[in-house]
């Protein structure tokens, strides 16, 4: 920095070069002396009657130049003229070299067209940088350190026209439109709260029409990126690093941006103004939350309203506008993008996200999960009303899907205990953020519900749905998951698909009763009209879950097991009445008239239940089953033949004579083949009648005749 006394002492340095010139150089001389001197004694006036139009425009255009001046590093000591070179008859360059320094001085002396009086127009000053020799203009730097100094005080103030004559037409248009407490806001992050004007040195750096500037500010280093427009230095961007990621600020005018998309983002939503909603957001945020959101549902607070805080952050690609209250902090996301405009890429901020902190209940939530939570759910609940499984699975997680949805059709819907939802639209109560997790409570018609939905990869989806349910889980997932089983089973029945009740019951209930069977049971077919009752309790288990229906007139207890990830049944209980003998459960009493070849079969048409066979038992190397009739006559006629000493269940039994048997004995029901390998004929058996004849009592299965019960049990004896 040089002081008062180093600038006299460069004016006196000037002077000598008048006694060291000459009379050739005379005129050269006095014209850099008047200069020097007006210099030197801080003679405004006379510097400005020393120097061209174009220098005084430039390099002195204020008066308070004169002292900046003293910031340029001009070499001290004895000078001389070296040369001089005759440009043109109006247009001289002078060289002057200094006593102890390397540092060489070329003054351009124009003659003033008006006056006819040589004038200093330049002064160039030669020095090595990084090992080249550079050329530095005064007037260039004069220019440029007073532009510094008209940002200072512009940008110190808070007059909107002088804040933006001072930037570059690009950084205008940015900040063109902002709301004035915007524009304030970007000045006070580059000056300071205090606002206060540099008074330090400023670094500089020029490269033709370029520049850049580093100011030291109490909390960090200012940077000016200056643009020559027109003659003219203006910014065209800002940086301030602070030493800390936090508020360190990369790009004034992408904060710019910031703000300009932010502010008119939050415009736009308080006047429900989609079209411009649109054009700010990202198509994720509309296409999935505001397109169709109810907007007025959240209150983004005022930006015209001083004492709401604003800030920005950026990170890299990424900023957030923060607004805070007493009440909330509303944080929107916004992320840089580049879009083809008019066949070229431009930088553009889109928000991605509002995120609405609650300062009293430290409670976070996003407006996308708000918004999207509320039509997902109006979506399922439609779905649910309307019995269509493909968009219940659109709308619902993978585990929702995995464990209810992909296993049931439209038709099957109206099985399942969906009524508990409801078909009415619902209104949303509140809404409750969980991190990946949103629980939204709803008055679903006269039922207060809680969808469960869970965030996965930016998308919301239901993930179940709780229930103001007493006696069992609240989860609509858990009892959905369960009743599965016991519907399929049930339907299974009805439909004589031993198959299908193969593949709903567990590995023991297949083992003792249906592994064995091709047909179904009598009864087994009355079990259904016990499960439909209204479910009464669930208790639910890691291994094992019960679920009851009806009452204890009529119901079921239901016993489910979870046997390689699936539920499946393992027995019923069916219940006719509240003393332990009108309760049978169904596995063991089937097993036993299995046992005891009392089990019948029911016909495949299930609406004549009391047509039934009697049950006929094929032992082969891999299932047991029902044979035809072909099939029955040939191994009864090996039976009482030499042909084959193959039997079913045990050895050839050669004790009963050998008996003609005809195809009608077959279908009359005359002929069985018992469990323990027997084959009796109608005639021989124990007591002379047919085994679709014992059919006896009237408790559980009151379609079958009636017979005079052996016991008090009011069931079928076993």
């Amino acid at each position: 920095m040089m002081s008062h006394r180093c600038l006299c002492a460069f004016a006196c340095g000037l002077l000598v070069v008048i006694a060291n010139s000459g009379c050739s150089h005379l005129m050269e001389a006095r014209t850099i002396a008047k200069f020097s001197e007006a210099l030197s004694s801080n003679n405004f006036e006379e510097l400005v009657a020393a120097s061209s139009t174009e220098f005084e425009s430039k390099a002195l255009r204020r008066k308070q130049a004169i002292k900046e001046f003293k910031l340029l590093k001009f070499p001290k000591g004895k000078t001389s003229i070296d040369n001089i070179e005759e440009v043109s008859q109006v247009s001289k360059l002078v060289t002057v070299s200094v006593a102890g320094s390397k540092k060489k001085l070329k003054y351009h002396l124009i003659k003033d067209s008006e006056t006819n009086q040589w004038v200093v127009n330049d002064i160039m000053i030669h020095r090595k940088k990084d090992g080249e020799e550079v050329t530095a203009s005064v007037m260039d730097q004069m220019d440029l350190l007073l532009s510094v100094r008209e940002f200072s005080a512009a940008w110190s103030g808070k007059n909107q026209l002088e804040i933006k004559e001072v930037l570059s037409p690009k950084f205008q248009q940015e900040i063109a439109g902002l709301p004035a407490s915007s524009v304030l806001y970007l000045t006070q992050q580059a000056m300071g709260k205090k606002k206060r004007t540099f008074n330090t040195k400023p670094v500089a750096e020029i490269n033709d029409d370029t520049a850049i500037v580093r100011l030291s500010r109490q909390t960090g280093e200012l940077t000016l990126f200056y643009k020559k427009i027109h003659e003219q230095w203006k910014v065209d961007n800002l940086s301030l690093n602070t030493g800390d990621d936090n508020s360190r600020i990369v790009s004034f005018r992408l904060m710019a941006k910031v703000f300009k998309n932010a502010t008119s983002f939050v415009q736009a939503f308080q006047t429900s103004n989609r079209k411009q909603l649109q054009a700010l957001s990202t198509n994720k945020l509309y296409e999935g939350s505001l397109v169709t959101a109810d907007l007025p549902q959240v209150k983004i607070p005022s930006l015209q309203n001083k004492e709401n805080e604003m800030s920005i952050k950026l990170f890299g690609k990424q900023a957030e506008f923060i607004i805070k209250n007493k009440e909330q902090v509303f944080t929107i996301s916004l992320a840089l993008t580049e879009e083809p405009v008019e066949k070229k890429m431009v930088t553009k901020f889109r928000v991605e996200d509002i995120v609405i902190y609650d300062l009293a209940t430290e409670e976070e939530k996003r407006i996308s999960a708000l918004f999207m939570s509320h039509a997902i759910i109006e979506f399922f609940a439609d779905s649910i009303a309307s019995q269509n499984v493909d968009s219940l699975a659109k709308t619902s997680t993978i585990d929702f899907n995995e464990r209810v949805w992909s296993q049931l059709t439209d038709e099957a819907m109206t099985l399942y205990p969906i009524d508990e939802i409801g078909n009415k639209k619902p209104k949303i109560l509140s809404t409750k953020f969980l991190g990946a997790r949103t629980e939204v409570s709803v008055l679903q018609g006269d039922r207060r519900l809680i969808y469960v939905l869970q965030d996965h990869k930016g998308e919301l989806r239901v993930d179940d749905v709780l229930l103001s349910v007493i006696g069992r889980p609240k989860s609509f997932k858990t009892t959905m998951e369960l009743m599965m089983p016991i519907r399929q089973f049930a339907e299974a029945i009805k439909r004589r698909r031993v198959d299908i009740v193969q593949r709903t019951s567990s590995k023991d209930f297949n083992r003792l009763i249906w592994g064995q069977l091709q047909g179904m049971p009598v009864m087994a077919t009355f079990a259904p009209d016990y499960l439909n009752g209204a479910i009464q309790s669930i208790q639910v288990g890691d291994e094992m879950s019960t679920v009851v229906f009806g009452n204890e007139s009529h119901g079921a207890k239901v016993t489910i097991l979870k046997e390689y990830g699936h539920h499946v049944i393992d027995n019923i209980e069916l219940i006719s009445g509240t003393s332990p003998d009108q309760h049978a459960l169904l596995k063991q009493t089937m097993q036993k008239r299995m046992g005891e070849g009392r089990l019948t079969i029911a016909e495949k048409n299930p609406l004549h239940h009391s047509s039934v066979k009697p049950a006929v038992y094929h032992k082969s190397t891999k299932q047991t089953g029902r044979i035809t009739e072909d099939e029955l006559l040939q191994e009864l006629r090996q039976e009482n033949g030499t042909t084959s000493q193959q039997t079913f269940y045990g050895k050839r039994n050669s004790s009963i004579p050998h008996t003609k048997i005809s195809r009608s004995d077959v279908r009359a029901g005359n002929v069985m083949i018992t469990p323990n390998g027997k084959t009796v004929h109608g005639n021989r058996l124990s007591s002379p009648r047919r085994y679709d004849d014992i059919s006896q009592g009237s408790g559980l299965f009151p379609d079958q005749p009636k017979r005079q019960a052996n016991s008090s049990l009011n069931l079928p004896p076993l």
